[in-house]
C-alpha cells in the first residue's frame, strides 16, 4: 500500500471523478456533489489530499481543508476519507488517519455522522475524542 499526499497536478483523473469516487465511497454518509467539490478544491488550493494506492489503483482518500486558524479551532479539518468498497477492512482508512494526523502535525479535527459506529471507533483509536454537538442553522 503506498499513502501519499497528491497535488493537482499528480492527479490521473479529473475533479468531477474524484467527486464522484468519494462519493460512491462514502455510501450513505456521503454529501451533494458540489459540496465534495468545494473541499477538494479548498484541499487543493489551502490543505491537502492523501490518496492510498493498492497494486497501483486509487484504494482510498483523504480530503484536508485548512481553517484559517492557529488556536480558536484545529487548523485542519478531515472533511471526508473514503476506501473502495470491495477492500475495506484492510487498514487502509487507519494509514489514511495516520498521514493526515502526521501532515497537519496533530491540529486536525472531523466531523462524523453519530450511527457512523465503525468511524467513530477509529477515530477514538487513533486519539480523537467527542467534544462537542455541531449544530448548523437550517432556514426552514
Amino acid at each position: 500500500l503506498n499513502v501519499r499526499r497528491v497535488e493537482i497536478d499528480e492527479l490521473d483523473m479529473s475533479i468531477d471523478e474524484l467527486v464522484s469516487t468519494i462519493d460512491e465511497w462514502m455510501m450513505e454518509y456521503t454529501d451533494p456533489h458540489y459540496e465534495i467539490r468545494e473541499a477538494i478544491q479548498s484541499a487543493f488550493q489551502d490543505g491537502f489530499v492523501i490518496m492510498a494506492f493498492y497494486n497501483n489503483q486509487l484504494a482510498g482518500v483523504t480530503i484536508v481543508i485548512h481553517t484559517g486558524f492557529e488556536v480558536f479551532i484545529p487548523t485542519y479539518h478531515l472533511g471526508y476519507i473514503a476506501t473502495k468498497k470491495s477492500i475495506k477492512g484492510r487498514g487502509i482508512a487507519t494509514q489514511l488517519l495516520t498521514k493526515a494526523i502526521e501532515t497537519s502535525k496533530g491540529k486536525i479535527s472531523l466531523h462524523v455522522e453519530r450511527n457512523n459506529n465503525r468511524a467513530i471507533k477509529l477515530y477514538e483509536k487513533m486519539g480523537f475524542e467527542k467534544s462537542y454537538l455541531r449544530m448548523i442553522y437550517k432556514n426552514k
